[in-house]
């Protein structure tokens, strides 16, 4: 065989294995890498949101955002070119279904730090004054993620979801007096206590709404919330808080006016005549602006037993305003701090707990602290408290912890005493991820009573629940109109009377 033709050969193999290779390099299209942070209107977007990228609407790559950002380790982001037509083509970005403002332009194997601003919101939406409207806002939810309108100090919307969606906020707004009129007019025989245009829709999300009430002469068994379907109100499931005096509800979608009606109180009725003394005289009744409040009729005033407290010393008190002389009176949603340096919000006119700093952030952000003295916080009772002994047992366990008795009723830690949380909504929005406790305790299914409410057992005695948690009688019907004027009085059981 001469040497030409073995040459020949030779370079003919060589060519055969080469060529699939070049044909190959020839044919493979690099992706293009993109990373960078990805920010929201109102703050760093939530871990685990997903990010898509596009060109003309199909998607070419996606990544997972952790930390504010996205396209890093584990998570990249690469847009692939398959079949190496991208070159020079625009890429879009969507962050939990939201087109971001940035684009790209596609060059295969580069890598580019793209930082990505979304027209949308996360966390809080709030306006403090409740005549400013709400409109046209996205909100983007999550499984551990929820957003929570807020409307001036009344109204409080919380919307989750078990995936990953948006809510779209066409409209949130208090509604006036003008208009309840023809086929919306308030429904015969109730007050109008607070009505809200809600417009919010979404995919697979779910819309808790409380709204606060005012139940000034109103009998509280007949406050209700009602949705408009356009042509009458319709009765909503609800939850209620009395000692709140929120009302709360749940629907997966808000198109309508909701309000919240209530019937007024009855006429308090006048106690019986005292007797008539000795001189013939009877004693003078009292003046007709200040009707003694129904109570059972009178009957010999017994010694106070041995276990009952005093009556404390009456407050010095300024005829023209009812003020405590000397201390200032706060209004709802002040923040005020006592020399024991712990934070309380007044809530109709009750103090309540901030339990940590991260409630303080999240719900009164900018708000200032007014120090007071201790007298001053000792003014406004503790809200709806019911203390650890009377209960479940609180002790050893911080504030602000979850504890669940075998009622299966949730409770918070808040001073060493129990809150019941009233409903989910409450529970999602200001405790979302905290663990509950699951405690021996027995709550035996009575209800608590806060400070300040009256309370009676089987010997019609009328004792005043105190902020400590315990009891004080009523020594006579001058104090009660004086101190408790149209105060309800509720007939407990004796064993329920006992625990305070």
């Amino acid at each position: 065989m001469n040497r030409a033709f073995i040459k020949t050969a030779c370079a003919i193999a060589v060519a055969g294995v080469l060529t699939p290779v070049l044909v190959f390099a020839q044919s493979l299209s690099l992706p293009h890498q993109f990373f960078g942070s990805v920010d929201f209107t109102n703050g760093a977007a939530v871990d685990g949101l997903t990010v898509e990228a596009k060109i003309n609407g199909s998607v070419v790559g996606s990544s997972v955002t952790a930390g504010g950002n996205y396209g890093y380790n584990p998570s990249l982001l690469f847009a692939l070119d398959n079949d190496g037509v991208h070159a020079g083509k625009t890429v879009e970005f969507y962050v939990g279904g939201i087109k971001a403002n940035e684009t790209g332009i596609f060059a295969n194997g580069n890598s580019t730090n793209l930082n990505l601003i979304v027209p949308g919101s996360v966390g809080v939406i709030e306006e403090t004054d409740e005549d400013s409207v709400i409109e046209d806002q996205t909100a983007v939810i999550t499984p551990s993620q929820i957003s929570t309108v807020k409307l001036g100090s009344d109204l409080n919307i919380a919307i989750t979801s078990e995936e990953n969606t948006t809510a779209r906020i066409r409209e949130v707004k208090k509604l006036t007096s003008s208009f309840f009129t023809g086929a919306t007019a308030v429904i015969s025989g109730n007050n109008l206590l607070n009505a809200y245009e809600i417009d919010i829709t979404g995919d697979d999300i779910s819309i808790s709404v409380t709204v606060s009430y005012d139940d000034s002469g109103i009998d509280e068994d007949t406050v209700k919330p009602y949705k408009f379907n356009e042509t009458a109100w319709i009765e909503l499931s609800y939850t209620i808080n009395k000692t709140a005096n929120t009302i709360t509800f749940i629907v997966s979608s808000a198109e309508t006016p909701y309000s919240v009606f209530g019937s007024s109180a009855p006429a308090p009725t006048p106690p019986p005549s005292p007797p008539t003394g000795s001189s013939g005289g009877s004693a003078p009744l009292p003046p007709p602006s200040q009707p003694e409040p129904e109570v059972q009729p009178a009957e010999e005033e017994d010694e106070p037993a041995a276990d009952e407290e005093a009556a404390p010393p009456e407050p010095s008190v300024s005829p023209e305003d009812g003020q405590v002389l000397g201390e200032r009176i706060y209004a709802d949603g002040t923040l005020i701090r006592a020399n024991n340096k712990r934070i309380y919000v007044i809530i109709n006119q009750q103090r309540r707990h901030v339990a940590s700093l991260e409630e303080l952030r999240r719900l009164y952000a900018g708000k200032p602290i007014i120090d007071v003295a201790d007298s001053a916080a000792a003014a406004y009772p503790v809200e709806g408290a019911t203390t650890a002994p009377s209960a479940l047992n609180a002790q050893g366990y911080a504030n602000g912890t979850l504890i669940r008795a075998k009622d299966k009723k949730i409770y918070v830690v808040e001073n060493r005493a129990l809150r019941h949380i009233a409903s989910l909504g409450e529970l999602r929005a200001f405790y979302a991820g905290r663990p509950i406790i699951d405690i021996s305790g027995a709550v035996a299914g009575a209800r608590s009573y806060g400070a300040g409410e009256l309370i009676r057992g089987s010997d019609k005695k009328i004792y005043v629940v105190t902020p400590e948690g315990g009891k004080r009688r009523i020594l006579s019907l001058a104090e009660l109109a004086r101190d408790h004027f149209r105060k309800p009085i509720h007939n407990v059981a004796d064993s329920v009377l006992a625990q305070y």
